[in-house]
């Protein structure tokens, strides 16, 4: 892997940076959240962005959200508002982006 990558999008270098440093410009970590049947979906949605006042990505039956700094003090809360509201889940994830991710939001739709 790199020590430093450079970020060009339509020639023009948009980010330099270690793949650690530019992961964190992106937004550091992503939670995931999959609930069994499509009517959780809503409910889920609902509790994670009560304790992140943040914008949610719903995709079927996944919930995600990026996390600030403060990341696992909102995933201890999330977690317990959930089973408090009686939400099933199928997967939970917390992960770090991707290079892909950071290209992606470094790059659609800036220009």
């Amino acid at each position: 892997m790199a020590d430093r990558i450079a970020l060009i999008d339509h020639g023009r270098m948009v980010a330099l940076g270690t793949p650690s440093a530019l992961k964190q410009r992106v937004g550091g970590l992503h939670l995931q959240i999959e609930v069994p049947e499509l009517r959780w979906v809503a409910p889920a949605q609902a509790v994670v962005q009560a304790v992140l006042a943040g914008p949610t990505e719903v995709q079927n039956r996944k919930v995600s959200a990026y996390l600030d700094d403060d990341g696992f003090r909102a995933v201890a809360a999330i977690t317990t508002k959930l089973q408090d509201a009686g939400v099933p889940l199928s997967n939970f994830a917390v992960t770090e982006p991707s290079l892909d991710d950071v290209f992606l939001r470094m790059t659609v739709g800036k220009n």
